[in-house]
């Protein structure tokens, strides 16, 4: 990722960066919601309607299946949780596919 200090080391230079380039680094800074699907459930509203507190819903994708990994809604990847042990234990993932064409549109 580029810093700050290197686009302004860039545009100082004697062979400043082009235009395009500086703006491709601002845009490299934009944030982006990362998001990661467990799996999904096919519900009739009146069953989810009838959902109470401790009850169980099954999912479509079993343990140790891979994870969708969607970048603001889209399928970005796959990967694998991970948990990351320490203080305060966090679930992470491990990334173990980069989907080939940004046009798969995750529900």
């Amino acid at each position: 990722m580029t810093s700050d200090a290197q686009v302004q080391e860039a545009a100082n230079s004697p062979r400043a960066a082009s235009p395009a380039a500086l703006a491709s680094s601002a845009l490299a800074r934009i944030p982006v919601l990362v998001q990661v699907v467990l799996g999904g459930a096919k519900m009739a509203i009146a069953d989810v309607s009838a959902l109470s507190p401790g009850e169980i819903v099954r999912l479509d994708r079993r343990i140790g299946d891979p994870v969708d990994i969607l970048v603001n809604g889209r399928l970005f990847g796959r990967g694998d949780i991970a948990v990351l042990e320490g203080d305060e234990p966090r679930f992470a993932i491990s990334v173990t596919e980069i989907v080939d064409g940004a046009s798969e549109t995750a529900i």
